[in-house]
């Protein structure tokens, strides 16, 4: 022990028979600081913390030392910036969903089966000592001093025992109690009661504690609530049991999942595009802490970011780590006796041109392939990446895989996450395969890389190579976020926005895309805008919401693009201030997906795009945050223009049902006369009754073409007219106004209900519309089986965005089995009527051989349609495909010409900053 000259005391934030804790700081650091009450007893308080302060795992608080101060013993461990789940029940328990709760629960889980497997008992668990971080992560505390309490029972300790005793097992109210793993597990089915009766006093009514034990020791148990989902309710009364070899292991809940299915939040993806194959920048993790727009460009991302929903990266494709403790002239010398450390290190000193020594590929390569022979495992991951980039050697993805497989399976986490990506995109192996990929990112992120563990988080929540989970995709970017990967944070924050797989919360959404985006995340940056624009998490401020679109723009995010022209057209006066925002040095940051309205039809189509985004209002009345569905492109890499949940200003288009009472809306090209003639036409029709002209009036007001100002109230007085005379395009438009709140108050329930009138004479905007209704849960529960169904009678009358969507679920598994070749045939359907995204989800397919056999002329063939009608995406696949001469001759001047058109709109990623270098 020490005395603490590094250590500021701080006020008490808690107390118990043994000692009080306090909030402090340890050289800087903000720490816990429990003070022991007890005289005389330093040395068996050793005893104990020595048992406990090697342990380290992700849901235990870590110890972090014993200091005296002012003549007292203090222990330091983390501070746990959430507090306790106690205090959370006691204050908020509004904060805690269903899906929440079965996340901690897993978690102390987790936390115990650690503890028993190193031979402790908590022996004191219950809602107290479970501690929680920012994002509501567990950490159990207070464990490892059950024979000191014993030891040292005071008056005080003795009246904390009768308290705990509405905790303990029946089994450990005998008058010899027997402490087992078994009696660990009853106490957390006790924490598991307390979250699912928001209350964290067992028995509350009955004050005597002998009562208590008898009716314990009988049997008895507390009354579970009436609303707690099965499968929550099962695990409680399994670790309830009275027979205490009847109760299941710590281990064995940790492993299971015991969130209730219908409790969960559906998340709709659509399916990640890879960008350009061969721009692996895009696609590869980082090392941790390492800049993802590093000076070499090699550094690789997967991870998302944003309001939308993408995955992580892998964890460094290329390893540019230099091997401490070499001098130039030392390395040299080893290197040509043999060393493998020295070889590795000239290669990466040839790679990086650093060091004196001029960049040359090729001597690289000789030097990893020199390391590499002798099982140097870096060298083997750096030799994959550069059979995969054809850097120093001719481009080849199978020896690139032959030599990630060979450091992966000595448990190099970056080959294993770059292997993971050869299987997702299905380069250099037999044949796409995401089971594959997720075993292998799952190996990387358990050895805590960050973008594995982003990459893993996306697979679940878009349900590629395991079933979706919101719960464990919030899991893994938790993992993430905290060692401040961008993407992941972002992607929590999104997460967190939309409540899918966590309680709700635009404070914590907000300070997880200010973390993202001091790291200069472009996504996050948008997103920050949308929420001051929209008064989400943060006091409104249109100016502020300007000047981080601009930010975010300035970075090549077409989303931020979006909602500045958007800002400035809606509010002139904002112009200056926009035009004089400073510009900031802001890294690239990461990508992630989205959801957004993609026809002009007036349903919620999900979009592939790796820019598609989270349609969100920026200026309010602000519509649903989550109006789009998809991972479309947003999940890894080193650009959140790509890869990150989006908020975007993309409003939903409203259906205007042709009749020969609707005219053309074109005001362009009709003088002012006209215009004022023909509104005066419709009204006059309008006032007879007639619901084509209301209708037509309605759209005319929304819009504020034809000769009239926009009016949202008044284009809802027509489109009610009409409506009430079971017009159906009217009634699909009045849905829609309710739903995004244009002109009446939002209204999903409302929304839902015109939607289905619409949707009972068949109109097939309506069904699709009730189809992203049920799938999103939005003004209904979610079901991804009836969103199927509103989908599939939407596409059967040649309806291209519901066709679009099907495909969509079928390609991720949604509902439905995961089948490529039906969702291969909606696209197509989708595609064959000018549907975009449809056409670039089947160029996709065709690129990658995933359901149809691998065919880049095809590819060329959709990506050029999805192209021609200004799929960013599209057009940069386009440019790699013409680049390398693959299902068209190479052309570099073709190559160049698709590029810039996707730069123009915004997108300049790392990608695209690799393909201009080569061409």
């Amino acid at each position: 022990m020490s005395t603490a000259p590094g250590f500021t005391l701080g006020e008490c934030i808690g107390q118990g028979g043994i000692g009080e804790v306090h909030v402090a700081r340890w050289n800087g650091a903000p720490v816990a600081a429990k003070r022991f009450l007890l005289r005389g007893q330093d040395a068996l308080i050793q005893s104990e913390v020595g048992l406990i302060q090697e342990l380290r795992h992700q849901h235990i608080i870590d110890f972090v030392g014993l200091i005296t101060h002012q003549g007292s013993l203090y222990m330091l461990t983390d501070y746990a910036e959430g507090g306790s789940l106690q205090a959370l029940l006691d204050t908020t328990p509004a904060k805690l969903n269903w899906p929440a709760k079965s996340l901690i629960a897993h978690e102390i889980a987790q936390g115990l089966a650690y503890i028993h497997s190193h031979k402790l008992l908590h022996r004191d668990l219950k809602s107290t000592n479970v501690l929680l971080t920012r994002y509501l992560e567990v950490k159990l505390s207070d464990f490892g001093m059950a024979r000191l309490k014993m030891a040292t029972a005071t008056k005080a300790y003795g009246e904390n025992k009768e308290r705990n005793l509405r905790w303990m097992a029946p089994e450990l109210l005998a008058i010899n109690p027997l402490y087992s793993t078994k009696s660990d597990v009853y106490a957390l089915g006790m924490v598991m009661w307390e979250m699912a009766a928001e209350c964290t006093t067992p028995f509350p009514n009955q004050a005597d504690h002998t009562i208590i034990a008898t009716h314990v020791k009988s049997g008895g148990r507390e009354t579970v609530p009436d609303n707690t989902p099965a499968e929550y309710r099962r695990w409680i009364e399994r670790c309830w049991v009275q027979e205490p070899s009847m109760r299941p292991e710590a281990k064995e809940m940790a492993q299971e999942d015991m969130d209730n299915a219908d409790a969960k939040s559906p998340f709709l993806q659509s399916p990640l595009s890879i960008t350009s194959v061969s721009s692996m920048d895009d696609h590869r993790m980082p090392a941790s802490g390492s800049s993802a727009a590093s000076s070499s460009g090699i550094s690789i991302n997967k991870s998302s970011s944003s309001i939308n929903n993408v995955p992580g990266a892998i964890s460094n494709h290329y390893d540019k780590e230099s091997t401490p403790g070499f001098s130039v002239d030392a390395t040299i010398a080893l290197a040509n006796q043999g060393d493998a450390d020295a070889q590795f290190e000239l290669g990466r000193l040839y790679y990086s041109g650093e060091g004196g020594f001029p960049q040359d590929y090729v001597m690289s390569f000789e030097w990893y392939f020199k390391a590499a022979e002798h099982g140097q495992t870096q060298a083997q991951n750096n030799l994959g990446w550069m059979y995969q980039d054809g850097k120093g050697i001719a481009q080849d993805d199978v020896k690139a895989v032959e030599w990630y497989r060979l450091a992966a399976e000595q448990g190099d986490a970056k080959a294993q996450g770059n292997l993971g990506l050869m299987y997702e995109i299905g380069r250099g192996v037999a044949h796409q395969d995401d089971l594959k990929a997720v075993e292998w990112y799952r190996l990387a992120a358990e050895q805590g890389n960050s973008t594995a563990q982003t990459n893993l988080g996306w697979m679940y929540q878009s349900g590629r190579g395991v079933a979706p989970d919101d719960l464990k995709a919030a899991l893994w970017y938790r993992k993430a976020a905290e060692q401040n990967n961008p993407v992941a944070q972002s992607n929590l924050g999104w997460m967190y926005l939309n409540g899918k797989g966590l309680p709700q919360s635009d404070s914590k959404a907000f300070a997880l895309f200010s973390d993202a985006a001091e790291q200069g995340n472009a996504a996050a940056l948008n997103n920050l805008g949308v929420m001051y624009s929209n008064g989400r998490g943060t006091v409104r401020n249109i100016v502020k919401g300007a000047e981080l679109y601009h930010r975010a723009s300035e970075l090549g995010d077409a989303f931020a693009k979006l909602n500045l022209s958007s800002v400035a057209s809606l509010k002139p006066s904002l112009s200056g201030a926009i035009g004089s925002v400073r510009r900031p040095s802001i890294v690239p940051s990461f990508r992630s997906t989205n959801l957004i309205p993609t026809t002009t039809t007036g349903e919620w189509a999900t979009t592939t795009s790796t820019t598609a985004a989270g349609a969100s209002a920026v200026l309010p009345p602000p519509p649903p945050l989550p109006l789009q569905s998809g991972l479309g492109g947003a999940r890894r890499g080193t650009d959140a223009s790509l890869y990150g949940h989006y908020l975007t200003a993309t409003p939903l288009s409203t259906v205007h049902e042709t009749s020969s009472l609707s005219p053309s809306l074109d005001a362009d090209r009709r003088s002012s006369q006209d215009s004022l003639r023909s509104i005066e036409w419709y009204v006059s029709a309008a006032d007879q009754g007639d619901p084509a002209a209301q209708n037509t009036l309605g759209n005319m007001y929304k819009m504020g073409r034809g000769g009239v100002e926009r009016d949202d109230v008044k284009a809802v007085e027509w489109y009610r007219r009409a409506a009430a005379q079971d017009y159906a395009s009217a009634q699909n438009n009045l849905g829609y106004m309710y739903q995004i709140g244009r002109g009446v108050a939002q209204d999903d329930h409302m929304a839902l209900e015109w939607y289905q009138k619409a949707a009972d004479q068949g109109f097939a905007a309506s069904l699709s519309n009730l189809g992203w209704m049920h799938q999103n849960g939005r003004g209904t529960p979610a079901d991804n089986m009836k969103a199927l169904a509103w989908y599939r009678r939407a596409a059967e009358q040649g309806y291209a965005a519901a066709q679009y969507n099907l495909g969509h679920m079928y390609d991720n598994g949604n509902g439905c089995p995961q089948d490529y070749s039906i969702a291969s045939d909606y696209y197509t359907k989708a595609a064959n009527q000018g549907h975009a995204n449809a056409a670039y989800n089947l160029a996709r397919m065709y690129k990658e051989g995933r359901g149809l056999v691998q065919d880049y002329a095809k590819a060329v063939d959709w990506y050029t349609k999805a192209a021609e009608k200004g799929h960013a995406e599209a057009q940069m696949n386009l440019g790699w495909l013409y680049q390398n001469g693959r299902g068209v001759p190479k052309d570099t001047a073709k190559a160049s010409e698709w590029l810039n058109k996707a730069s123009k709109q915004g997108v300049q990623l790392s990608v695209m900053k690799q393909l201009r270098r080569l061409v």
